[in-house]
Order: structure tokens, then C-alpha cells, then sequence
């Protein structure tokens, strides 16, 4: 990608890819602040690709990017959060629930877009370089916003936390090489994903396509889970 690449994609909203008022949308979002977690500093971990992920904290519930159009930030992206509190609320306070079908896959849209945002506070070098995901990602996500469902390739695993009650976000690009097979992707072939805020833990991993039709797996049958 080259430079003039690089700057008209960063007056694009990554999700629809509008240029009109960009806003700043939050990576972790405010109503946490309402449920009591820890207003001490958040870690952030991200990439690099098969490597040890970089670290660093920042203000939680303050730190925005502003890479998200007025229209995905105060439309979709407003309704997932509304829909996502009542469900999530419970579990980060540590208390035990049942999960019905739709409540997973709410959670699991919710840490997708949080993780995915979270990834926007490395720069477009960073990213380049290999702590970030392809931008299919992003519009993906974006494209599938109405039914409210985790990106195709993907895996969730919901648990309870026995850390200390804070908020951590952890991103880590992975390639899988083939033994003589060329130069590896130039974008990740998936990614792993840890997101623990207060007593809620969700363990995500996600397989990028980055041409083509996005192949759809049969997510087989799910039942209501039980937090542990």
C-alpha cells in the first residue's frame, strides 16, 4: 500500500468506508464505568505476526480512535452497545447465568468489534507491519451489522475471570506457513483474542480471508451455556 493509499484510507470510516465525519468511537465504552470495574489503567496487547505481542496502558473508558463515520458510530454501533450492556453487565459482575443462542452471539459481536477497534490505536504502519487484521475484517463485520452475528471463521469461548477485576484486551495476528510453499501472506492468516473485563473472560479466534467469496462454516448446534 502506498503512502497516498495509506492516507486516503485513514479519512475512511474502516467499517463502511465513507469519508464524511469521522467521529471518535471508543475502545472500551463508557457505560463500564456505570458497573463499579477498576477505573485503573488498562493493558492492551497486540501482534506481532507469530511473535510476542507489544504491551501498553492507557486511560479506561477515555481512549478513542477516530476512524469511525457519525453514521456506523451513532447508528449500528450505538444499537450493539444498547443490546450488549443488559447481557454483559451481569456476567462482568460475576454473576452465574444461563446463555440462550442469541446472547452468545451477541457477546461474541460485541468483543469482535471491540477487539477489532481496539487494534485502530496502532498506526497504519503498525498495522502494516503486522499488528492489525485485513480490512475485510472490519467490513465484514460492517456488512453483517443487521443480524447481529460474530465474523464467519470464527470461534467464541465465554468463562469466568479470576484476575484482578480490570479491563485488558489482548490481539494477536497469526500466519500459518506452508513448507515450501513462497513468501508467507502479506496479510494474517487469523488471529487470537483475549478480552477480560471485571469477571467476564471471552476467547475468541477468527480465520482471515482476504480474497475471493469469504467461505461460511456450519456452526453446528449450540446450546445455553452456564458461566463457570
Amino acid at each position: 500500500m502506498s503512502a497516498n493509499e495509506r492516507k486516503d484510507s485513514a479519512r475512511r470510516c474502516v467499517f463502511c468506508g465513507s469519508k464524511s465525519n469521522l467521529t471518535r468511537e471508543h475502545v472500551l465504552p463508557e457505560w463500564l464505568t456505570e458497573i463499579g470495574l477498576d477505573r485503573g489503567s488498562s493493558v492492551h496487547h497486540s501482534g506481532p505476526l507469530n511473535k510476542v505481542p507489544r504491551q501498553w496502558t492507557s486511560t479506561p473508558f477515555r481512549t478513542t480512535v477516530k476512524m469511525v463515520c457519525a453514521t456506523c458510530n451513532n447508528g449500528w454501533l450505538s444499537a450493539l452497545e444498547g443490546s450488549a450492556k443488559p447481557i454483559l453487565t451481569p456476567l462482568i459482575c460475576g454473576q452465574s447465568r444461563r446463555l440462550p443462542d442469541d446472547d452468545q452471539a451477541l457477546i461474541a459481536t460485541w468483543t469482535c468489534k471491540t477487539a477489532l477497534v481496539s487494534l485502530l490505536l496502532s498506526s497504519d504502519e503498525a498495522r502494516l507491519g503486522g499488528y492489525g487484521v485485513p480490512p475485510s475484517e472490519y467490513t465484514t463485520l460492517y456488512e453483517q451489522r443487521d443480524r447481529m452475528e460474530p465474523l464467519p471463521l470464527s470461534r467464541y469461548w465465554i468463562g469466568s475471570y479470576a484476575g484482578n477485576g480490570g479491563a485488558s484486551i489482548w490481539v494477536t495476528p497469526f500466519v500459518i506457513e506452508v513448507i515450501d510453499a513462497g513468501s508467507p501472506p502479506e496479510f494474517p492468516s487469523g488471529y487470537a483474542i483475549t478480552l477480560a473485563l471485571g469477571r467476564l473472560l471471552v476467547q475468541p479466534t477468527g480465520a482471515c480471508w482476504t480474497s475471493g467469496r469469504r467461505p461460511t462454516l456450519s456452526p453446528g448446534p449450540r446450546s445455553a451455556s452456564r458461566t463457570t
